[in-house]
């Protein structure tokens, strides 16, 4: 290898690249590329699938940098450099500077002293023909440029460069810079400025640019494709050095792993509250000594004991006013073990996030759902009144939301109106602080049935906006997990800070990503019960909605479902009409099974549900876990169950058994296999059923579908239903105005 690409231009580049990055991993792979630069603009989004794909390619080192617009102190024009960053340190800085940057939302650019502020880390190349020293040339001002490249030497020493494309219409800037270089003693290095990978590809990047309105009329670029070291050498004859310190730069690159564990913020308390739970904390020592001490053995700050003093009087607070002063010992039981292993997870605060929310939520007019995910499954979830489903009621498992000694954080989605998202995610900005809370970018490629599309185009990124379900928290400042941006709010005007890494990998990078997903079904019943007060004055509390109301499961049996949430297309009409669902535990397995890999089982499912079909187990044990379903597995809480009582498995255990299912990890389930016959043999039952049940289990991994979920869905659907069976004229005004 003699050559490598320092300048170059991903997807992320919006309508300005057309690399994905794993064509440009796999390119360099085949080509023998030992090393490649990303350097968007002003932009760090490629940054997840960048090490993503460098896991993949391990051959190939990735360069993280940025074409960073910097305003010259002269004419106030803000014209790119390229930054490369060398060392984490490098990589830290280079995302404040790009976030600051891209702080006052229009077009993103700093100024020189920003840049030396936060240079440390960093290589700089000058730019290309667009860089201040390339302009300068151009313009005539050899002065300005030699300046420009004097105060960048000044800053950056060694790591300073002076950027060469190949001649074309700018070859004078390029003659120029060579005798500026010799002049100053700054080397210069050689890069193409790529937007493409193969030559063939101008005509899509064309057609990619033909989008972009904002361009007015500049040229694009043909040659800007990843050109061999070979062609480079070729384009610049007696000037090797360019091309060869192009592999000085690449080997000042170290190696850095630029993840961290999710750090929570810590839950804000008042005085008055920090006393309380210091009074509290003798009463639950035991739970809190779970997690007293970290990893190393030392013992946690005061917050995490007054956090979980706190969590545990909130739990069996909220668990008296469930299930009454005396607590059955079940309950007692399964809470004290919850809240032991979040205390020694160390996540009391998470749970408190999401109780704060939910109660300012409630407390403010924001209809929130009754639960999503695996989160219903947990008896302390359910006590805060984060959830609103009973998981002892309808047979939920903890260890499906929070297994043991798992090191992921668990998954507390919650569902709120549509319009009342955005104030709960003011919410959390006033109490965390600005700095502290962000949105999430959201990417997406042109459609086959937009005008501009053409199949050169076709899966790559042409625009981005923001996603609507997540929302980012961070303990300290989000400039140090991830780059930002800014968007506008569409129905407050309020500016929020914006991760400019797609969804799901801030988390990867330190931040905590909540999930608050807006649920148009919510806003449909909020607006009914608003008309339903207004015309007949009526406060109708969701909770106290019988679930047995025959009026409901009728308009159910009749499919008369247009608005009712997950039940209204055609194909979910037809096998309400054939099962005809008479409890809630019915519409429970209709909705976990109209999925592409379980609808083969939904005619057998309504003969069962009818008395046309028996299946008899083949253990009788599991009849009891089976009933609800009419014998069959249905919900992967069913395999947990069974894989307990059939085999001992662990309540932890069982839920690796659900995961090597889901996953159909072929060599973990050879492993657990032999310990279900194992295990079943040691509880008296014969090898030939256990062998049926265990083969019964190997092709649903797929079709078994998670019960907490499903049971919160069902819930929803049927409110929506029962709305509409009992005020139909104001469901229906609802419906339409959403």
């Amino acid at each position: 290898m003699h050559f490598v690409h320092l300048h170059l231009h991903s997807q992320y580049s919006l309508l300005d690249g057309m690399i994905s990055i794993k064509q440009l991993f796999e390119h360099a792979e085949r080509e023998g590329i030992q090393a490649v630069a990303i350097t968007d603009k002003a932009n760090l989004s490629a940054v997840p699938e960048i090490v993503k794909e460098a896991a993949r390619h391990p051959g190939v080192k990735p360069i993280y940098g940025c074409e960073l617009p910097v305003s010259s102190p002269w004419d106030g024009i803000a014209r790119p450099v390229v930054l490369l960053a060398k060392t984490l340190t490098g990589f830290r800085n280079l995302m404040t500077l790009v976030s600051m940057a891209n702080a006052g939302g229009g077009s993103p650019s700093v100024c020189r002293e920003v840049v030396g502020w936060f240079h440390e880390g960093l290589v700089c190349l000058s730019g290309s023909a667009d860089g201040e020293v390339a302009r300068a040339i151009l313009d005539g001002d050899l002065p300005g440029a030699e300046e420009t490249a004097r105060w960048y030497g000044s800053v950056f020493g060694d790591d300073y460069y002076l950027e060469v494309t190949p001649p074309g219409p700018d070859a004078p800037y390029t003659r120029e810079t060579f005798r500026l270089g010799e002049k100053l003693g700054i080397k210069t290095v050689a890069t193409n400025d790529v937007r493409f990978v193969h030559r063939e590809d101008a005509a899509g990047y064309r057609l990619l640019t033909s989008l972009d309105r904002s361009r007015d009329g500049r040229p694009v670029p043909g040659e800007a494709y990843m050109k061999t070291g070979d062609e480079m050498l070729a384009a610049f004859p007696g000037h090797p050095e360019a091309v060869g310190n192009t592999l000085e730069v690449a080997g000042k690159i170290g190696t850095f792993d630029i993840r961290r564990q999710p750090r929570l913020p810590a839950f804000p308390l008042s005085e008055a509250q920090r006393s309380r739970v210091h009074r509290r904390m003798r009463t639950y020592a035991r739970i809190i000594d779970a997690g007293a001490r970290d990893e190393e053995g030392m013992l946690r700050g005061d917050r995490f004991f007054e956090s979980m003093s706190l969590l545990c009087h909130l739990a069996f607070t909220g668990a008296t006013r469930r299930y009454g002063s005396r607590l059955p010992g079940r309950v007692r039981e399964g809470l004290r073990d919850e809240l032991e292993a979040i205390s020694a997870a160390n996540l009391p605060d998470l749970f408190l996030i999401c109780h704060d929310i939910v109660t300012w939520a409630r407390g403010n007019g924001v209809l929130v759902g009754p639960g999503r995910g695996s989160a219903p499954g947990s008896l302390v979830v359910y006590c805060l009144g984060i959830t609103e489903v009973d998981p002892l009621r309808y047979g939920l498992l903890p260890e499906r939301f929070m297994g043991p000694g798992s090191g992921i954080l668990p998954y507390l989605a919650i569902d709120l109106d549509e319009r009342g998202r955005s104030r709960v995610v003011e919410h959390l900005a006033d109490k965390y602080g600005d700095g502290h809370v962000a949105l999430e970018t959201a990417f997406g490629v042109l459609p086959p049935d937009h005008p501009g599309f053409d199949e050169r185009l076709k899966g790559v990124i042409c625009r981005k906006g923001v996603n609507i379900c997540t929302v980012l928290l961070g303990d300290r400042e989000l400039t140090e997990y991830v780059p930002l941006g800014v968007c506008t709010a569409k129905d407050g005007g309020r500016r929020f800070l914006l991760s400019q890494y797609p969804t799901g990998f801030a988390q990867r990078a330190g931040a905590i990503q909540l999930d608050l997903l807006g649920c148009r079904a919510l806003t449909v019943v909020k607006e009914c019960l608003a008309r339903v007060k207004s015309r007949h004055g009526l406060d109708i509390r969701l909770e106290d909605i019988p679930l047995d109301d025959a009026a409901t499961f009728d308009l159910y049996r009749r499919a008369d479902t247009d608005g009712v949430f997950h039940f209204e297309t055609p194909g979910m009409k037809r096998h309400l009409r054939r099962m005809k669902p008479g409890c809630l535990e019915d519409l429970m397995m209709l909705d976990a099974l109209f999925r592409p890999d379980a609808l083969d089982l939904l005619p057998m499912a309504a003969d069962l549900k009818n008395g046309d079909l028996t299946v008899p187990p083949t253990i009788p044990e599991t009849a009891e876990i089976l009933a609800e379903t009419y014998g069959l597995t249905v919900y992967q809480e069913q395999v947990m169950l069974i894989a307990q009582r059939v085999a001992g498995f662990s309540p932890g255990h069982s839920d690796t058994l659900r995961k090597a299912l889901c996953r159909r990890d072929g060599p973990a389930l050879e492993r657990l296999g032999a310990e279900f016959i194992r295990g079943g043999l040691d509880k008296g039952f014969d090898e030939d059923s256990l062998g049926k049940v265990w083969d019964s289990w190997l092709p649903l991994g797929r079709v078994i579908f998670n019960k907490s979920h499903a049971v919160c869905y069902a819930l929803l659907s049927y409110r929506t239903a029962w709305l509409k069976a009992h005020y139909r004229d104001e469901f229906e005004a609802a419906d339409k105005k959403r």
